[in-house]
């Protein structure tokens, strides 16, 4: 809370949005009389609004504190600039960058930027679970920070495997549309191809990366376009190597040349039914045109899994939206 007046800061970067938001902090009392001094509606906590902001734009007015006003113009630098200008000509003092933004604020940015289903409910419950925190910032909350970041800034997820097993088919049934070319040809994908995708609720950059051949039948153009799906690979939040379950030749190649080892392990070609997993974590799928799809929902629910966990998304921990 600021005792001794009113102060302002703009909660949104420059320039990258079509809409801006500028908090307005102060004694309750203070942001009531500043409304009404300035010609703008009462707006009480939890209100959101049209309205006319100072005469400078048509925007949205909302009271997410009691001591927070939330100004919504357009995210022009000119009308920023302007808006700034009469703000200060009310007597509001521009916030230093020590003032850390509200946790109200921090949500909505959150909210504006989120990529997937499932940072909804993560963000809305934040203001109570802030409420109770104590403010030290710990190692562990960091690293839980970087998980629920994920539904903010799509993790990448690199598909790798020999050639002509399937993951093109793969890429396509879980996209819902042709997003990777299929052949029966080896060597169809001579680039990754980046799509993104929902998955149980979590939105991925899917990169489908070029078949790998074994050593005796590649060529230069296949080298060069594996040496690019590793650079992808090191990059990679999560990896999955795929292989055909029907045995077919060069179906099975060791995976060891993956920077890392993969993640998650998916056998393409097979009648079982539903998931099957062995020791390994082996994922069995039926796509088409074999058959009707198996094992699709849970290969997406072991992603998911893998990427941000039940256990992080049901956690009683502050979310620390800048990290």
């Amino acid at each position: 809370m600021i005792a001794h007046g009113l102060s302002y800061r703009v909660e949104t970067a420059r320039g990258t949005g079509a809409i801006a938001i500028i908090a307005l902090r102060g004694e309750s009392e203070q942001l009531d009389a500043w409304l009404a001094r300035n010609g703008l509606p009462a707006c009480k906590v939890g209100d959101a609004r049209h309205a006319d902001l100072l005469g400078i734009d048509d925007g949205v007015l909302a009271r997410p504190s009691a001591t927070c006003l939330q100004l919504m113009p357009h995210g022009g630098l000119a009308i920023l600039e302007r808006l700034e200008e009469a703000l200060r000509s009310t007597n509001a003092r521009a916030g230093t960058e020590r003032e850390r933004p509200s946790i109200e604020s921090r949500m909505h940015s959150a909210l504006a930027r989120a990529t997937s289903p499932l940072a909804i409910d993560a963000i809305l419950k934040q203001q109570a679970i802030h409420a109770k925190w104590d403010g030290v910032v710990t190692d562990g909350l960091r690293a839980h920070a970087r998980v629920l970041n994920r539904l903010l800034d799509p993790p990448l997820v690199a598909c790798a495997g020999p050639t002509n097993v399937g993951k093109s088919t793969l890429l396509n049934t879980l996209a819902r549309r042709e997003a990777s070319l299929v052949a029966d040809e080896s060597g169809t994908t001579r680039d990754h191809v980046g799509v993104m995708l929902e998955l149980d609720g979590l939105v991925v950059r899917w990169a489908d990366l070029p078949g790998l051949m074994d050593d005796a039948v590649q060529g230069a153009a296949d080298r060069a376009s594996w040496s690019v799906a590793q650079r992808v690979l090191s990059r990679a939040d999560l990896v999955i190597w795929c292989d055909d379950a029907s045995g077919a030749p060069g179906s099975r190649l060791d995976h060891s040349s993956v920077p890392r080892r993969p993640d998650i392990f998916v056998r393409t070609r097979t009648d079982l039914t539903g998931l099957s997993a062995d020791s390994n974590g082996e994922h069995a799928l039926a796509l088409p045109p074999d058959g009707p799809e198996r094992g699709l929902s849970e290969l997406a629910a072991a992603i998911r899994e893998a990427l941000v966990p039940r256990s992080v998304l049901g956690a009683d921990l502050p979310w620390l939206f800048d990290g």
